[in-house]
């Protein structure tokens, strides 16, 4: 849902979803469904907070397989009111035997424009190849951030030492550690936080008063220079690269999995040089197609062998 959407929101859009999908099932396909409101498990990693919800639905041993009903959830829903990103998960690690999705590209590099435009031209080359559909990124939406600079020329015509504000707004944030000591063998920390007012915007915080060497005050919007944005709720990095991961489906009456990341692979190697700080993995169903065609390979060599 979007960020700052309540709880209460949340719950009646996943009732919702329970309403549109329970009608798919047939008389004793379906066992139970359940629902939760405030949190969501993707790939293994819960993220917590009011935006975010989960459902789900346990089938009887005798319902229809999982995956032939997909194509008949996933247009449900499309059209829910104030949702960000619906997804229906577990098609591909809980019930294809942990093979993944036919086209799932981890792109790692380090953060920044670099990354930004690899990703978007590797989605433009997933989305034309041929059979490819509902490419999307590994990004979930976050809640809304407030990302502050130190306005240098500002605060050097105010008088104030940059480290003071600086500190200033670190006292309001997560506070900063003053002394550390142990106690009956236990490492404690001490935190020195501002006193926490009844703030509804976390942009009501560029209000607050910075004393100037004369004792005049001047605010922080004054002194800073601000921005907001929806962050990402989850974050992955390897080898102290970021690493985003675009996935895709696959019609295989038109490419198989073998062809259509050898399409992707192809494309991908005549631009790469435009991006040379970021790396390619192919990972998902190819992997298990390369790797039985090697061990088929490794049989083949080995009965010619004996022969």
């Amino acid at each position: 849902m979007v960020s700052g959407t309540p709880s209460a929101k949340t719950l009646a859009t996943l009732e919702e979803i329970e309403r549109r999908i329970t009608p798919l099932f047939k008389l004793g396909e379906l066992r139970a469904s359940a629902i939760e409101s405030g949190a969501i498990a993707k790939e293994g990693r819960y993220l917590y907070g009011h935006q975010y919800g989960d459902i789900w639905f346990s089938l009887n041993h005798d319902a229809r397989d999982v995956i032939a009903l997909m194509p008949l959830i996933k247009p449900l829903l499309n059209d829910l009111d104030g949702a960000v990103l619906a997804w229906v998960e577990g098609e591909a690690t809980s019930f294809k035997g942990g093979l993944g999705k036919a086209i799932s590209l981890n792109v790692m590099g380090v953060p920044g424009a670099e990354l930004v435009a690899a990703i978007s031209e590797l989605k433009t080359i997933v989305s034309v190849t041929p059979g490819v559909s509902q490419v999307r990124l590994d990004s979930v939406p976050g809640l809304s951030e407030l990302q502050l600079r130190l306005d240098n020329k500002a605060i050097q015509r105010s008088g104030i030492a940059p480290e003071t504000v600086a500190r200033t707004l670190q006292l309001m944030a997560d506070g900063e550690n003053v002394a550390s000591f142990v106690e009956q063998g236990e490492p404690v920390g001490v935190r020195v936080l501002a006193k926490q007012a009844n703030i509804h915007d976390v942009t009501e915080i560029l209000a607050h008063a910075v004393s100037r060497p004369d004792g005049a005050q001047i605010p922080l919007s004054q002194l800073v220079t601000a921005s907001t944005r929806i962050g990402t709720a989850s974050i992955n990095h390897i080898n102290f690269q970021r690493v985003q991961t675009l996935q895709a489906d696959l019609d295989k009456t038109e490419l198989d999995t073998l062809a259509a990341n050898n399409v992707i692979k192809q494309k991908w190697q005549a631009v790469q040089d435009q991006y040379p700080n970021v790396s390619v993995q192919f990972s998902g169903e190819i992997e298990t197609v390369e790797e039985g065609l090697k061990q088929l390979w490794q049989l083949f060599n080995c009965d010619r062998w004996n022969s």
